[in-house]
This record gives C-alpha cells, structure tokens and sequence, in this order.
C-alpha cells in the first residue's frame, strides 16, 4: 500500500498541475444530401464531412454576447430558446474546411451576425461557454467570392423564440450554384495535446501503482 500513495499523490499533482485549455478545438461532423446534384464533385445522399475549428478564449474580446435561456434580447420583446454565446472573430486562431474540391480559410469568416435585424451581433454563436463546455448548437458562416458559402447552423425564430436549429449545416456551391443540406450535424471536442499527455500520464501512473501493488501481494 505505501508504493502506491506516491503515485497517487503524483497523479493528483499532475491534474492539479495542468490548467483549463484555452485554446477550444471543436469538430463538426454529419452528412449532407446533395439531392442529385454534384456539389464540389461530390454527390450522395449521405455523403460525409468533418470540419474543425480552433478557437483562443483568452483573447480579450473573445467573448461578446450572452443572453440566457429565457431572457429578453436587448431593445426587443424576443426571448433566446437556449443560451446564446456569441464570439468574436478575433479568437478564430486555425480552421480545417475542406468539403470535395471547396477549402474555405479563417478570412473567409463572416462576421457580426445578429441572430435578428436590430439584435447584437457577433461572429460564432454557440449555446455553451466554449471555454466550459462543448456546446450543442452553433451558428457561423464561412463565404469565398466565386467559391460558395459553408454554414453551420441556422439562427430560426418560432414566435417569439429565437434559437439555433439544432443538427443543421449546408454547402453551397457558387459554380453549380447548387446547395446540399445536413440535419445531423454533431459537434464534439478535439482533445488539446496537453490533455492528451495528461491522461497518458495518469494511464502510466495507474499501471505502475497496480503492478507494484500486485508485486506487494506476491510477497505477503
């Protein structure tokens, strides 16, 4: 037993040790339907996409907007169906877009979107603190002149509620100008290299702290 509380207490140095990522790394991935069409010389019912953003949170003005599940947005009668984070384009510090022959870069941001005219705007919206939490819902834009556009999300409004639509993304094509749709659009997060050597870090503790406990056993 004495062999292994020092590992333990190696183990909790360690995790104490290791602060919040600031850097978010989110991935987008679903399938779009380009109903017949060849999109970016792809074509299917369910042809496949992973996208992948990173984003710094400890930019200054990362962070621009935030209005709660059920609160009023300012100057309107509105209310958010969810929670509303909404980021500055500033934060964006690396994308990977690449849809068939479409590549879109971080320039190709849209930003300041209002979910609604007269409503405050910004460039990524999402329904969690990035920093927190991986979120659910995401709304942003990427355009390229002659190229075509990639959306995630789509700000809708039914009533007087203002939400995200959960699961939705679409690529447009500029020179087919067609448009493939998706509605199981899944965001996940990209473990950052730091928390990737933290956790086979602690794997390694714990084998050494059983393999000394079981040698332990053998002597007693």
């Amino acid at each position: 037993m004495n062999n292994i509380l020092p590992a333990f207490i190696l183990g909790v140095l360690l995790l104490a040790g290791v602060a919040p990522a600031q850097v978010v790394s989110l991935r987008f991935t679903g399938t779009v339907n380009t109903n017949g069409q060849t999109i970016f010389g792809q074509t299917g019912s369910a042809v496949p996409y992973d996208f992948s953003i990173s984003y710094d949170t400890s930019v200054d003005s990362a962070l621009v907007y935030t209005v709660l599940e059920g609160s009023t947005w300012t100057g309107s009668s509105d209310t958010a169906g969810h929670n509303w984070y909404g980021y500055s384009a500033a934060g964006l510090s690396s994308v990977n877009l690449n849809f068939g022959t479409g590549t879109w870069s971080q320039s190709d941001l849209e930003i300041d979107m209002p979910p609604s005219s007269g409503y405050d705007a910004a460039s990524l919206w999402f329904d969690t603190n990035i920093a927190d939490a991986t979120p659910t819902r995401a709304w942003m834009s990427f355009y390229k002149a002659g190229l075509g556009a990639l959306d995630f999300g789509l700000s809708q409004a039914i009533g007087y509620v203002i939400s995200i639509e959960l699961g939705y993304a679409d690529i447009y094509d500029a020179t087919s100008g067609k448009l493939a749709y998706s509605s199981n659009l899944t965001i996940s997060s990209i473990p950052e290299p730091a928390t990737t050597v933290l956790l086979l870090g602690l794997a390694a503790v714990g084998v050494a702290g059983l393999h000394r406990w079981r040698r332990q056993r053998r002597r007693h």
